[in-house]
């Protein structure tokens, strides 16, 4: 059952990276990130956050998601606040 799960948690991770990259490309990109983040997967994710209580493989794959998908966001975010004249290094 491991390996069925962590086939569907990485496919839907994939497929979360790729909307991600598409709503960076957006003319909006923080809105279109922040419409991903409230819609896209959400129930199921959850889902596998609490089988990842009892299944140490589910976690370690959920971290590494997690990591490569808020370093994608803290990169677009900082770009933004740098277009805007923003001190990044004050936030």
């Amino acid at each position: 059952m491991d390996d069925l799960f962590l086939a569907v948690l990485r496919d839907g991770a994939e497929t979360n990276l790729r909307r991600q990259r598409q709503a960076l490309a957006d003319h909006e990109p923080l809105r279109a990130l922040w419409r991903l983040n409230s819609t896209h997967g959400a129930r199921l994710f959850m889902e596998f956050m609490a089988l990842a209580n009892h299944r140490k493989e589910i976690r370690s794959e959920i971290a590494a998601y997690a990591q490569r998908f808020g370093d994608i966001e803290e990169s677009a975010v900082t770009l933004a606040m740098r277009s805007h004249g923003v001190d990044v290094e004050a936030f």
